[in-house]
Order: C-alpha cells, then sequence, then structure tokens
C-alpha cells in the first residue's frame, strides 16, 4: 500500500506566471547597464534585426549565456559607430562591451 501525501499548492497558468515574471525584470532592471560578454553567436534576420547570444566562459566553462537583440532601426547606426571606434565588425568570438537594457517576454524569454 503507498502512501500519498496531497500538497495545497497555488497553480498557476504558465503565461501568468511569466507575466509576473515580466512585471518584476523589467520593474527591478529599469535602467541601462554595461555588461562584458563574448559573442557566441551572430545572425541577421530578414527583417534587419541583428541577434546574438552573449557568453561567459572561464576556464572553457560556461558561465552564463543570454540573447541579445539589435533592432533593425538602430542597428545601421551602431555598427556604423563600433567599426568606426574599433576598426572592425561584430563577430562571433568576440568580447564586447555593450550597453544593454534587460527585458523579458513571455514568449521570447530573457534577452
Amino acid at each position: 500500500m503507498f502512501k500519498t501525501k496531497i500538497i495545497e499548492a497555488t497553480v498557476y497558468k504558465l503565461s501568468d506566471l511569466l507575466d509576473e515574471i515580466q512585471i518584476l525584470v523589467r520593474s527591478t532592471f529599469d535602467r541601462s547597464y554595461w555588461v562584458v560578454g563574448e559573442i557566441a553567436s551572430i545572425s541577421e534576420a530578414k527583417n534587419g534585426h541583428l541577434y546574438l547570444e552573449l557568453a561567459e566562459k572561464q576556464d572553457d566553462n560556461l558561465q552564463a549565456k543570454v540573447r541579445a537583440n539589435l533592432w533593425a532601426n538602430s542597428k545601421k547606426r551602431l555598427l556604423s559607430e563600433f567599426e568606426f571606434a574599433t576598426s572592425q565588425s561584430l563577430k562571433k568570438g568576440m568580447k564586447v562591451l555593450l550597453n544593454v537594457v534587460v527585458d523579458f517576454h513571455p514568449i521570447f524569454g530573457l534577452s
């Protein structure tokens, strides 16, 4: 005979929980931050947006990873400024210092 214990718990719809996380992230991280990371991947979408994955490694062990977006309406200007300042284009494996805004979206996650 098995004994079972019923735990009383609040059950959330996934969207409700993720909406709460979005509110918390947006209210907690309500400014821009300077972040250092390595470009683990970079791709340009047909809509003109640039999608990056930033990573942090220590002794070849992954410590952190997050998606980053460079929206089409500011991409040309920002890439031009970056290339003028560094004489380089953004590329995979490059360590970069970025001024970012943290956001969370219930469908797309943290970026």
